[in-house]
C-alpha cells in the first residue's frame, strides 16, 4: 500500500533558483527509508512537501490516497494532523508545557477527550521510556530526552507515516543510537512507516532504502538490508 507518492514535483522560490526539479518516488507502508545528501541538496524541502507543510510549484503529491493539490489548506492540515507525524531537528517542544502536555497537544487539535489524551499521551511516553518524566518541563530534560518526547508527540496520533528531519543531528552518539533503536522498534512492532532526511551514516546504515538527493533531484536509489536486520541474523 502506498503512503506517499511524488510525481514530477518541482519547487521554486521567488528570487531563488529552483530547489527541486521533477522529483518522483513512492514510499510504501512499512518502509524505513531515508533521503541522503549534503546540506542544501533538497532533502528537507522534499520532506516538507511530502508532509503537506509546503506547496509544490509543479507536479503532484498523493498522501494517504489524497491528492494534496486538490485539497484546501484546511483539509490538508486536517489530513496531516490525523495521518502524519513529524520529528524536527530542533525538537520544537513548547517550553511552557510539560513533556506530557507536549505529547498530548496533537490530540487536543484532533478534539480527543481530555481523559483519552492523557491515556494515549502516557502510553506514547511509555513507548519511548520516559513515562517517569511526564511532568518535567523541556528545560529539565536532556537533549536526547527532548528528542524522545518529540518522537512520542509524533506517534501519539498513530500516524501512517513519520517524517524525521535530521533526527540525530542535535544529540550525542549514545542518544543517537537509542533514538534509532526506538525508530526501528516503532517501525517493526507498530508498523509505522518512516522517511528520514539525513547525512548521518548511522541513520543510513539502518534504512532499507536510500534515495540519494543532489542538486534538487533524486539521483539514484539504493535498496539494502538495514544494519539492525543484519545484526539480528548474525545473532
Amino acid at each position: 500500500m502506498e503512503i506517499v507518492r511524488l510525481i514530477g514535483v518541482t519547487k521554486s522560490y521567488t528570487g531563488i533558483e529552483t530547489a527541486l526539479k521533477e522529483v518522483s518516488f513512492t514510499i510504501k507502508h512499512g518502509e524505513f527509508a531515508a533521503l541522503a545528501g549534503p546540506s542544501g541538496s533538497g532533502k528537507t524541502t522534499i520532506l516538507n512537501l511530502a508532509a503537506g507543510l509546503d506547496e509544490v510549484s509543479a507536479g503532484k503529491i498523493v498522501l494517504c490516497n489524497k491528492d494534496l493539490s486538490k485539497m484546501s489548506t484546511a483539509d490538508v492540515a486536517s489530513l496531516r494532523r490525523k495521518m502524519v507525524g513529524f520529528v524536527f531537528q530542533a525538537y520544537n517542544l513548547f517550553p511552557v508545557l510539560t513533556a506530557l502536555e507536549n505529547v498530548m497537544y496533537p490530540l487536543a487539535l484532533n478534539h480527543v477527550s481530555p481523559r483519552e489524551r492523557k491515556e494515549r499521551g502516557m502510553a506514547a511516553l511509555k513507548d519511548i521510556g520516559l513515562e517517569e518524566l511526564a511532568h518535567r518541563m523541556p528545560k529539565e530534560l536532556s537533549g536526547g530526552q527532548q528528542q524522545r518526547v518529540a518522537i512520542a508527540r509524533a506517534i501519539v496520533n498513530r500516524p501512517a507515516i513519520v517524517f524525521a528531519d535530521e533526527p540525530t543531528a542535535n544529540v550525542d552518539s549514545t542518544n543517537a543510537i537509542k533514538i534509532l533503536d526506538l525508530f526501528n522498534q516503532l517501525n517493526e512492532q507498530k508498523g509505522i512507516t518512516f522517511l528520514f532526511s539525513s547525512h548521518d551514516p548511522r541513520v543510513l546504515e539502518r534504512a532499507n532504502r536510500i534515495l540519494h538527493v543532489g542538486d534538487g533531484t533524486v539521483q539514484r536509489e539504493e535498496k539494502k538490508t538495514p544494519l539492525h536486520a543484519v545484526e539480528a541474523i548474525a545473532a
